[in-house]
């Protein structure tokens, strides 16, 4: 383990490091990149004519990135930010690799540049002064800070929502955001954000009065949802809830998701492993995949069961979690909840998933439920 890790380590030195003396203007600072790495950071502003003789392409590089910056600084976290400006001002030092490691993503924009020189494992993090002067007018503006915190909330909101709802009209992230802040948020502000936004991050795309999931792989997969979720009310999150959609697809703190991950630890050791299959089952869960989906995809990771027992009393846990996670289908409810909600009005019909008489046993000795587990 410890010789991967340094040889993972090497690599990644090997990857961002400029083996020469810092410089701190960025022409001079993109001239020691090869042409692939010139090209790996260009694409992420669309200039694709890196073909071009290296003068010409850093010229055109160096003028993009100072150019959107200002713009790109609104969708940044403000405290990256002023992490990112320490560097500037601190001229900072280092042999530890973890000091940057999670704030590579500067380097991989032309923001940040990391100086080493051969055999020694110090390296200097340079900012270089086009982008510091950015951070300073940003950091020492109280009206361009608070368009980044709109902005990084407005971004905190779409992220939540979409991994709640996954299909959803424009007019539920007004209902929502306009729930939770005193100041109402107007249709032309939420396009004018929505334009930027699904250009730059990519997971979300606008059709029509919808905002939708970057996952779906064609149309009529958002299309079967909607029809799905048709007639059935949105789910309004709490302002907790809206914290944890942010970065989780279902909420794990529960005591159903708790549940099934315990009973998956016996059989899976390796923590990679378990997060891995763990991950994949949120997916799959939350679109509400049949007992055999979910027993294939068990199978994939070599999860076995000792005896149909085994098997059923996983199952159980999984269907359970699922009646209580909030599924797209269901537009934020759970199963459970939409069935206690809606079970007196006619024309909505709700089910929680259970194993059908006919399904595939989840104890996977190949027999129909009703013929093993289920009799």
């Amino acid at each position: 383990m410890k010789d991967l890790i340094n040889d993972e380590y090497t690599k990644l030195r090997k990857e961002i490091m400029i083996f020469a003396q810092p410089v701190e203007e960025i022409r001079l600072c993109l001239s020691f990149y090869t042409k692939p790495q010139l090209s790996d950071i260009a694409i992420r502003y669309g200039i694709t004519n890196t073909r071009a003789k290296k003068a010409i392409v850093i010229d055109t590089l160096a003028d993009a990135i100072v150019e959107l910056l200002c713009n790109d600084l609104k969708y940044e976290n403000i405290d990256e930010i002023k992490r990112l400006y320490t560097f500037c001002t601190n001229k900072v030092k280092t042999d530890d690799i973890d000091t940057v490691t999670d704030m590579l993503k500067y380097r991989y924009k032309g923001w940040m540049y990391l100086f080493t020189t051969k055999g020694k494992k110090e390296f200097n993090i340079v900012v270089p002064d086009e982008i510091r002067v950015h951070l300073a007018e940003l950091l020492e503006d109280e009206e361009k800070m608070n368009v980044n915190a709109k902005y990084q909330e407005m971004l905190k909101y779409s992220k939540s929502l979409n991994n709640l709802y996954g299909v959803y009209q424009r007019e539920q992230f007004l209902t929502v955001w306009n729930k939770y802040h005193e100041e109402a948020l107007n249709v032309s502000e939420l396009e004018d954000f929505l334009v930027e936004a699904q250009d730059r991050l990519g997971f979300f795309f606008t059709e029509g009065e919808y905002l939708i999931d970057g996952g779906f792989s064609d149309n009529s997969e958002y299309e079967n949802l909607l029809d799905e979720a048709k007639n059935k009310p949105y789910y309004m999150p709490e302002k907790s809830e809206i914290d944890m959609y942010e970065n989780e697809i279902v909420d794990v703190n529960s005591d159903y998701y708790k549940a099934v991950k315990q009973y998956l630890r016996k059989k899976i050791k390796d923590d990679v492993d378990l997060d891995d299959i763990l991950f994949e089952m949120e997916t799959v869960c939350v679109f509400e995949a049949s007992t055999s989906e979910i027993m294939n995809l068990i199978d994939e990771f070599g999860v076995t069961f000792h005896d149909l027992k085994d098997g059923n009393n996983f199952m159980k846990l999984y269907v359970a979690w699922h009646n209580h996670t909030r599924v797209w289908s269901n537009r934020g409810y759970t199963p459970a909840e939409l069935s206690d909600l809606l079970k007196n009005e006619s024309g909505v019909q709700v089910s929680q998933t259970k194993v059908g008489r006919n399904d595939p046993c989840p104890c996977g000795s190949g027999k129909k439920y009703k013929k093993c587990c289920g009799k």
